[in-house]
């Protein structure tokens, strides 16, 4: 694989829900608080949701799919589900924090917060659809079912 800026965006998108959910649980285990332990069984909750749905709903696969979609893989397989667990650990992780942010009116000290998913979001589903990894329905059920 050729070390370009490509890459390197290729690489932050695969990368950043592994980024997400290892620094919420680690933060938990290092504060010895019991957040981390919730957002990760709400997570597997909203993962697994998200994962059965998708094999049982009827929705189109999308086109051929490009070869940078399946570049990094969990044991040979490409996939196991027809939805991105991307978009899902990205939709629950902002719900999760919206929730509590929302709850406590503590909009206006979590700005960098509110602007920053929704950004993220936006840009996976750019990157997924230029790609053609995924459909625009594919991303929108993933994003409503995990959120």
């Amino acid at each position: 694989m050729e070390l370009n800026i490509l890459t390197f965006l290729y690489l932050f998108f695969r990368l950043a829900p592994f980024i997400l959910v290892s620094f919420f649980s680690l933060a938990s285990f290092f504060n010895q608080d019991f957040k981390g332990l919730i957002y990760l069984i709400g997570l597997i909750f909203a993962c697994f949701t998200t994962m059965m749905i998708g094999n049982v709903l009827p929705i189109p696969e999308s086109s051929l799919p490009s070869e940078i979609c399946n570049l990094i893989t969990i044991g040979g397989t490409p996939g196991f589900t027809k939805l991105p667990l991307g978009q899902c650990i990205f939709g629950y992780t902002f719900s999760y924090l919206l929730f509590v942010i929302i709850k406590n009116n503590y909009a206006l000290q979590n700005l960098p917060t509110i602007i920053f998913f929704p950004i993220i979001i936006l840009v996976d589903f750019i990157w997924n659809l230029t790609n053609n990894c995924y459909g625009m329905l594919h991303l929108l059920i993933s994003l409503v079912l995990s959120s």
